[in-house]
């Protein structure tokens, strides 16, 4: 019988948070923030798209990113080795209240030294969803103890302070395709190199030409991407979309597009062929 309410706990736990990760929404932009050499202002709009009044507490984060994707949360030492930008921004307000729909606009206001050394400085910015639910299981027959559970939801997007000119170069040193016949799904694998202090946003797209010289059709995109200075080397995939990849004969042309401040910026082009 112990064991029954154990594995019955276990479930009503993973359904609540599986419940509440599901429901919770928080619209925010824009997601990703950036304070170019010669602004000294920024701002993020939140709204609170569900259906309950919710408060997020806004904290900065230490992050890095790593080559195999994803980021790791910095300690406090190694903080103080990487270009944070939160010394330099002031954030108002700290703490907000939502009600179902209501919209509110973070500021975020920049303080550089005069000394400033040239470069680019991220933190990441963290909206805490503070926990206004209880999911309580009375006691049972057994004298099993009554269990509360609260959640902190957090959403997080990078902040960005330049200053300086931009420093960077991008190439894109091997491309292929890889049929992974196990899970029906075709990968464009695109291996990238970068360096200098400035990251890098934008889309990967790739188009396919058949070899009869007809007209080349979009196979494959990777939309709103960040490349971090600290990244020199980086593997990403693009699906092969529309059909399954079978006798593509023909040419595979990939390249890195610049969205936002590097907007109309081919970072690089490759073209392979099938």
């Amino acid at each position: 019988m112990q064991a029954l309410t154990t594995l019955t706990l276990f479930v009503i736990l993973f359904n609540f948070c599986f419940c509440f990760t599901a429901t919770a929404s928080l619209l925010i932009s824009p997601t990703r923030v950036l304070i170019e050499d010669r602004e000294r202002s920024a701002k993020v709009i939140l709204i609170n798209t569900s259906e309950e009044i919710k408060t997020y507490r806004i904290a900065w984060i230490e992050n890095k990113a790593l080559p195999s994707g994803g980021y790791k949360e910095l300690s406090k030492e190694e903080a103080q080795m990487f270009p944070t930008a939160s010394p330099m921004i002031r954030v108002s307000p700290k703490q907000v209240t939502l009600a179902p729909g209501e919209k509110q606009t973070i500021k975020l206001l920049a303080r550089r030294s005069k000394d400033l050394t040239d470069g680019e400085y991220r933190s990441h910015l963290s909206f805490i969803a503070l926990p206004n639910m209880q999911n309580q299981a009375k006691e049972d027959n057994d004298g099993v103890s009554s269990m509360k559970l609260n959640l902190m939801l957090s959403y997080a997007i990078p902040m960005i302070l330049r200053q300086g000119k931009k420093e960077y170069s991008f190439s894109i040193s091997k491309t292929k395709v890889d049929v992974v016949s196990q899970k029906k799904k075709t990968d464009i694998v695109v291996d990238i190199s970068r360096s200098g202090s400035t990251s890098l946003y934008g889309n990967f797209k790739a188009y396919w030409t058949p070899k009869d010289g007809s007209k080349e059709v979009k196979v494959g995109e990777l939309n709103s991407i960040n490349i971090y200075p600290e990244t020199a080397k980086r593997t990403y995939r693009l699906f092969w979309q529309n059909d399954d990849f079978k006798n593509k004969e023909g040419s595979l042309r990939v390249y890195f597009e610049g969205i936002k401040e590097y907007q109309n910026i081919i970072f690089d082009e490759t073209v392979i062929k099938l």
